[in-house]
């Protein structure tokens, strides 16, 4: 099962000026690390305002609590003796760790009137090394146990959990975090877990449907924020098609395995041509 879903976003800037940079140095210098020399470079640069990182949403709408999970935990799992660090929520921890050791981390996600329908969103940034992380709420993960994996990271990402799929939860959250691959020095990384708010379906902009300058009959039109689900067979295509109402719209168009099977890329080709 693989679900889609989008968004339209648009931004009017009247009288805006282009954030300037004020100073930049660069410069090349020797690291060492255990017993290894890396040459590296470092760039500084300084803007006269500050920038930001854009945290899109990764989940659909949600339609009042119709459309939830929202259930507890019968009972935490089983943590099997393991030394497992508690996350509070909200707060990065900072970790260096002997490359080709695992380590475990949970959080306690407790229901509030506030809380419900949110994502439950795990950010890890990438310092010093590779790393996956397997998220759980019916066991500790392993490589042969696991809910949500994410097998590789850039230098900021995040792994997003809706609250349609039907493992999330109310109670105890178990995360494992794994070397990608053998190496001898030392892997550094910065994780937290946060609640994100989701926008409500019943008070966003009807998109009219238009025709399509398309020949085909058989492209589905996409609603924004609304989160279609299909089974697509190997080698299988499906068409869709949506509005965009005004040159000033940004999207954002995303695809995910919606049935923990996990497996076959989801590729997404966009035109507006043909």
């Amino acid at each position: 099962m693989v679900m889609f879903y989008w968004f339209v976003l648009c931004l009017m800037l009247h009288n805006t000026v282009a954030i300037d940079l004020v100073s930049a140095t660069f410069k090349e210098q020797e690291y060492f690390l255990s017993s290894y020399q890396q040459d590296i470079a470092l760039l500084e640069m300084e803007f006269d305002e500050p920038i930001y990182y854009a945290d899109s949403w990764a989940c659909g709408c949600v339609n009042g609590n119709s459309t939830c999970i929202n259930k507890e935990q019968e009972q935490p799992p089983d943590e099997k003796g393991l030394n497992i660090i508690e996350l509070e929520e909200n707060e990065w921890l900072d970790i260096t760790s002997p490359y080709g050791q695992v380590n475990h981390y949970k959080f306690n996600y407790q229901r509030s009137d506030s809380n419900i329908c949110k994502a439950v969103v795990v950010d890890f940034q990438n310092i010093f090394g590779y790393s996956a992380m397997l998220i759980s709420t019916v066991s500790v993960p392993t490589t042969d146990s696991y809910l949500w994996p994410k097998w590789e990271f850039t230098a900021h990402d995040s792994l997003w959990i809706c609250p349609d799929h039907e493992n999330y939860t109310f109670g105890w959250w178990y995360l494992a975090v794994y070397p990608r691959f053998p190496r001898t020095f030392n892997i550094r990384y910065r994780l937290r877990w946060r609640t994100k708010d989701l926008p409500d379906c019943t008070v966003m902009e009807e998109i009219p449907i238009v025709e399509s300058p398309l020949p085909s009959d058989d492209w589905a039109l996409l609603r924004d924020g609304i989160s279609p689900k299909l089974t697509l067979s190997a080698g299988e295509t499906k068409y869709f098609r949506y509005y965009v109402p005004g040159n000033c719209a940004n999207f954002t168009l995303n695809g995910r395995h919606d049935d923990n099977s996990l497996e076959g890329d989801i590729d997404i080709f966009v035109s507006t041509t043909n």
